[in-house]
């Protein structure tokens, strides 16, 4: 059973949660349109980051601090869509 939970008040985001947040629907944008990765934009060099659109990220086995290796364009996806759920309020706490 899924229940929805209050974020902590230290605002970290795990990179599980986002990736669940991500596989469950369509990506959007802060625009509101579909985002799509074209064949370029979704290879390229992986970069480690160590948050999504200013929440730091996770080890969700640990819930210590992490840094993750992305690649650009799917990190990319993850902050705009992290911008448009804090935008678009609908019975959630947005992430500040």
């Amino acid at each position: 059973m899924n229940e929805r939970t209050e974020p902590d008040k230290s605002s970290r985001v795990s990179r599980r949660s986002i990736l669940g947040m991500v596989a469950g629907g369509v990506v959007m944008g802060s625009t509101g349109a579909a985002l799509t990765a074209s064949t370029a934009s979704a290879h390229g060099d992986i970069v480690e980051y160590d948050a999504i659109w200013n929440q730091r990220t996770v080890y969700e086995g640990t819930g210590n601090l992490a840094s993750f290796d992305y690649r650009p364009s799917f990190h990319d996806r993850c902050r705009d869509w992290l911008q448009f759920w804090a935008n678009n309020p609908g019975g959630h706490v947005p992430a500040t």
